[in-house]
């Protein structure tokens, strides 16, 4: 940085190999005066107090403005240093775009106390409200329903954002027309995500450098971590390396078998967000089989847990059937305990304050 004020006008903006530095107001306003004297004399009046002055200080200004101007710029083409506007560009660059705010969702129990003549037929739009005054509308038509008869309606709130309700606590329609209607929600909503920050959206395109990787493995975890409400991605490749040479698969911690030359993914999911089996699944699947025409079939094994997909290829003209497995998890948070052990030297000094860096 520079650290003192005799700058020259030829030094107003330097380039290194720590970035771009350019000098303060003061250091510009010192250049500018340095120079007047030159060609006036050192004797020339130049305080606030005359009109030379008060340009000498305007022009200044004007040139540390442009000079901020242009390290502001400067600095947002590093996309570690880079916010707003100018990360979303260099994201753009890399296929990768800022996750807007989602809308908290769910499922609603709907009965027809009404009579069976009356009151039965589809409803467009349905307004609920929640015990702390939100409102959340139906995002599918509403059947018709008979008298007596029961159906479940997926609503979403009509703010963006966290939006938190327990089970139960949406109960009422905000239209009282709709009064021969019996609200009910046995369970809690899926809560919406915030605008990603820019720290969380810096760090999602380091991660997903492999989104168009050369290789599969690269482009499977890219493709994943695209996925709204995915935080982190692992992935064994079983490519013949069995912890038990007797058999032809390895033992994940967790019991998994997986067959040699199959691949287990394990996903770590922001909390309150479900994200579909058949989305999961298709990004596996077309991930790991680019250039051949496939089929498959979304399976969910009796552990909830597990997953996978039981695929037919087609090879060419010649048409030949086998069978592949891709598994994939979803990660279980687990609370560490961890223990910090502080030992004292012999040589340490009682009447010394010693500062741990």
């Amino acid at each position: 940085m520079i650290e003192n004020n005799e700058v020259d006008v030829s030094e107003f903006i330097k380039f290194n190999n720590s970035g771009v530095e350019i000098a303060t107001y003061v250091q510009v306003r010192e250049a500018l005066i340095k120079r007047y004297k030159e060609s006036y004399g050192q004797d020339i009046d130049l305080s606030t107090a005359t009109a030379d002055g008060i340009f000498i200080n305007n022009l200044a200004l004007i040139i540390n403005n442009i000079l901020q101007s242009f390290k502001n710029i400067y600095n947002n083409l590093d996309v570690n240093i880079a916010s707003g506007k100018y990360l979303d560009n260099l994201c753009y660059l890399a296929n990768i775009q800022r996750k807007k705010a989602t809308r908290s969702n769910v499922s609603i129990e709907i009965t027809n106390n009404g009579s069976a003549l009356t009151n039965s037929f589809e409803i467009k739009e349905l307004q609920l409200v929640d015990s702390t005054g939100k409102t959340w509308s139906n995002i599918e038509s509403i059947p018709q329903i008979d008298s007596g008869k029961k159906i479940s309606i997926l609503f979403e709130c009509d703010e963006d954002g966290q939006i938190e309700a327990p089970a139960n606590s949406i109960y009422q329609t905000l239209d009282g027309s709709y009064n021969y209607l019996s609200i009910s929600q046995p369970n809690n909503a899926n809560v919406g995500l915030k605008e990603e920050t820019d720290a969380e959206l810096r760090d999602r395109r380091s991660q997903s450098a492999g989104a168009d990787g050369t290789t599969v493995l690269d482009s499977l975890i890219g493709a994943l971590l695209e996925i709204s409400g995915i935080r982190d991605v692992y992935i064994y490749n079983n490519n013949g390396r069995n912890n038990d040479s007797t058999k032809n698969y390895s033992t994940m911690k967790d019991g998994t078998q997986v067959q040699t030359h199959d691949i287990y993914v394990v996903i770590r999911y922001e909390d309150g967000v479900i994200v579909e089996d058949s989305t999961i699944g298709n990004i596996i699947f077309d991930k790991l089989t680019p250039g051949i025409r496939t089929t498959e079939t979304i399976i969910k094994s009796a552990n909830e847990n597990k997953n996978y997909i039981v695929s037919q290829k087609y090879l060419g003209s010649k048409i030949e059937y086998f069978d592949e497995k891709i598994y994939w998890k979803k990660a279980s948070p687990i609370n560490p305990t961890i223990t910090i052990t502080l030992n004292k030297y012999d040589n340490w000094n009682d009447s010394e304050t010693d500062v741990i860096k």
